[in-house]
């Protein structure tokens, strides 16, 4: 594997991540006023930590039950926060 194949394969394992940290951000920004680039990056961190620490359990990434993990994670921040608001 190359350069250019391990960073798309990066790039691809945190997609999920972002696409659910910015459509939860937008979200919380509409009905809420909050500002969505705070907290897309915090949803996004979280996400991230949870991809690993799926990896690190299961030993190999892609795995279906580390994406329901990160969501309900993402999601309960989400709410979180919109209850803070």
């Amino acid at each position: 594997m190359n350069l250019w194949q391990a960073l798309e394969h990066l790039l691809n394992w945190l997609w999920p991540a972002l696409a659910v940290a910015m459509g939860l951000a937008v979200a919380l920004r509409w009905r809420h006023g909050r500002s969505w680039r705070r907290q897309t990056a915090w949803l996004f961190l979280l996400g991230v930590l949870v991809l690993f620490a799926g990896l690190w359990v299961l030993e190999r990434d892609g795995a279906m039950a580390t994406y329901a993990v990160m969501l309900l994670v993402q999601a309960t921040w989400a709410w979180g926060v919109a209850r803070r608001a």
